[in-house]
């Protein structure tokens, strides 16, 4: 008796969302807080979410905002494994993380 959930928020999605959400911008679009944290600097993050995430930011930051989130887009690296393959979970080819934490601790891992 499996069905699909309808009330779910796509990640590629809602990563736009993020800051008109937590800073109430969309309802209250003058607020202290969005004005402040709205836009930002800069944005870190990987080269392989450039499409899903980033440039849904942008133009969402236009079509809501009239404005850039961001004035710098800062790339990371990506961790492989042998093959030259992206670190996954679902490829199996990353180190157990709770194995790390118990090791390491939460701090050390990050």
């Amino acid at each position: 008796d499996l069905r699909q959930e309808t009330d779910a928020l796509d990640t590629w999605f809602s990563s736009w969302l993020w800051p008109m959400s937590v800073f109430d911008g969309i309802r209250n679009p003058e607020n202290e807080e969005i004005k402040y944290y709205y836009p930002t600097n800069d944005l870190v993050t990987g080269p392989d979410i450039l499409f899903f995430w980033v440039a849904r930011m942008i133009i969402a930051g236009y079509e809501y905002k009239d404005e850039k989130p961001f004035q710098n887009v800062y790339l990371t690296g990506l961790v492989r494994d042998k093959q030259r393959r992206k670190m996954s979970k679902s490829l199996g080819n990353s180190p157990d993380a709770l194995k790390l934490i118990e090791e390491y601790s939460a701090d050390g891992v990050r």
